[in-house]
């Protein structure tokens, strides 16, 4: 198989679960590559969707939790990794209990034998030198605090792969889950090619998440995220082994998502309710 790296940021909870997923199927990582600089700006969408979200997690979970013995409070792990990377890496400052080790991705490296690269920006030369070193085929996308960009989008022998939390190319970009959910389409995770657009690349499996009593959207959002390591997984043995093709899309086969506002979150999260007890009853 060919070499396989991830790029993540120092606390990225989906790389952890990768690399722990991929050990136990006997598949080594040979690099994690770890993006340091932090975003300062963001888009008015991006910040329209974050304030969205923090004003609907506060309306379906209105109480923090206390983080065990040292009394700090922190947010509802299923909470806390539905926030953006971005806000999560500056909330960590403000909030001490949430992550006790800064680095847990370099630290589990190290116990797994995976070597570990820091780098400004993924999207750098130091970033395409350091995948060309090493000889990397497959770069799994964990998270980044940016867009993936050149130089990385044009290298010859290396195939940068995301997740995405909808089915593609039906639904792109932001919210794309209570979008779905919204349209009473599929929800689940799509593995593409990262191209220069917003979930354009070229497509390679999709895995369905049924929504299940209990679930909310931000308990189904964990569980979608859950499931990437797998996907991850399949998808590069697939195209290793030359059983699927990358499906390219169009640019008009789907919608570019805009971020929903708080009572259209809230709807959704109304409409999954209406789903799961559908189902319950067929």
């Amino acid at each position: 198989m060919g070499k396989i790296a991830i790029l993540c940021v120092p606390g990225c909870t989906q790389t952890l679960n990768t690399l722990t997923y991929f050990q136990k199927n006997g598949v080594p990582v040979s690099l994690v590559l770890i993006e340091t600089a932090i975003r300062k700006k963001y888009s008015a969408a991006e910040l329209q969707m974050q304030a969205a979200h923090q004003e609907f997690r506060k309306a379906i979970s209105p109480h923090v939790e206390q983080n065990g013995a040292n009394g700090k409070k922190s947010l509802p792990k299923a909470l806390w990794l539905s926030l953006p990377v971005g806000v999560r890496e500056r909330m960590k400052n403000m909030m001490p209990g949430v992550i006790a080790n800064r680095e847990p991705v370099a630290k589990l490296a190290s116990e797994l034998n995976v070597p570990v690269v820091y780098v400004q920006k993924h999207s750098s030369e130091e970033a395409k030198r350091a995948l060309e070193q090493f000889g990397i085929s497959f770069a799994l996308l964990g998270s980044s605090n940016w867009l993936i960009k050149e130089p990385l989008l044009s290298m010859p022998n290396t195939k940068v792969i995301n997740a995405h939390c909808a089915k593609l190319p039906r639904h792109r970009s932001l919210d794309s889950l209570p979008w779905s959910i919204m349209e009473g389409d599929q929800v689940g995770l799509t593995t593409h090619l990262v191209d220069a657009g917003i979930d354009t690349g070229p497509i390679l499996k999709f895995l369905e998440v049924k929504p299940q009593p209990g679930d909310t959207l931000v308990t189904l959002r964990q569980r979608v995220n859950d499931k990437t390591p797998e996907l991850f997984l399949s998808s590069v043995r697939a195209l290793n082994e030359k059983t699927i093709v990358p499906k390219p899309q169009s640019a008009t086969d789907g919608i570019h998502h805009r971020p929903m506002t708080v009572e259209q979150l809230l709807e959704a999260e109304r409409v999954l309710q209406q789903t799961i007890r559908a189902q319950a009853v067929a």
